[in-house]
């Protein structure tokens, strides 16, 4: 009976000290691979309601009709995630799109991952992952996605599903 309460009492230990949600991400270059368009934005506040100007495409072709939602002068919505697209008017931010995370092959609906630059030129790719994330300038950033080769995507339209990269543990 000893033996069972310590195994019980170990196990509970492991679980309270696991990291909760933690993610596992692929390489940088894996993930750009997959993308289908990756703009630098900026943020643009309308009375608390955020909606992103493409300043730069990395990736794909920015077109604002492609867009479910955009604005007569072509700035696109994107929608508060579970970490949340944490930026103030004015501040710059990377989007990453992918072919499986949109309902209707033809159209974009919502991006797959975000990622904010802060004030001094740098961003944070996989923050949320398991090992800890990596800093990159926006110029080394970019560099890296741009070295990518133009590919398909790995996960094809007509397949269910969201962002296919990003493995969520429990």
């Amino acid at each position: 009976m000893r033996a069972l309460l310590s195994v019980v009492i170990l196990g509970l230990a492991l679980a309270v000290a696991a990291p909760a949600g933690a993610e596992t991400w692929p390489k940088l270059e894996d993930y750009a691979g997959d993308c289908t368009l990756i703009v630098k934005a900026k943020t643009v506040d309308e009375k608390g309601k955020l909606t992103f100007r493409v300043v730069e495409t990395w990736r794909g072709t920015f077109d604002p009709k492609t867009f479910v939602q955009a604005t007569p002068d072509g700035r696109f919505f994107a929608s508060q995630g579970e970490h949340g697209v944490k930026v103030v008017d004015g501040q710059e931010i990377v989007f990453f799109f992918t072919a499986a995370n949109q309902p209707d092959p033809k159209k974009i609906a919502r991006h797959a991952t975000a990622f904010p630059i802060s004030a001094k030129g740098k961003l944070v790719y996989a923050a949320t992952s398991d090992t800890g994330g990596k800093e990159y300038t926006v110029d080394d950033f970019k560099r890296a996605i741009l070295k990518v080769p133009l590919r398909a995507p790995a996960v094809r339209l007509d397949q269910p599903g969201g962002a296919p990269m990003m493995k969520v543990l429990k």
